[in-house]
């Protein structure tokens, strides 16, 4: 919201959104799982080994019902005079 007051606007509000994942292969395709445990293979973080057995724990883990990942979003909305009309934006 730091951006919207910078540009002058008012009436500021931040609307929190979460958005909760109970399935590897859903969570896999928003989040990149399987490309960031190869990018640590790469880069000598972790070995092929470990990172293989983490994504089978995954996927073991949605087979059984356990799996869950989430991310919060946030959505901030403004207002600011524009020639004697409001104008909204979002972000």
């Amino acid at each position: 919201s730091e951006y919207f007051i910078l540009s002058g606007l008012s009436d500021i509000k931040t609307y929190p959104s979460t958005m909760v994942i109970t399935d590897f292969e859903t969570a896999d395709k928003v989040y990149n799982i399987r490309q960031t445990v190869q990018k640590a293979v790469e880069a000598d973080a972790i070995s092929k080994d470990r990172g293989s057995r983490w994504i089978e724990e995954l996927i073991d883990r949605t087979r059984k019902g356990s799996f869950m990942g989430a991310v919060t979003a946030y959505t901030v909305v403004g207002k600011k005079i524009v020639a004697n009309t409001i104008a909204h934006n979002r972000i």
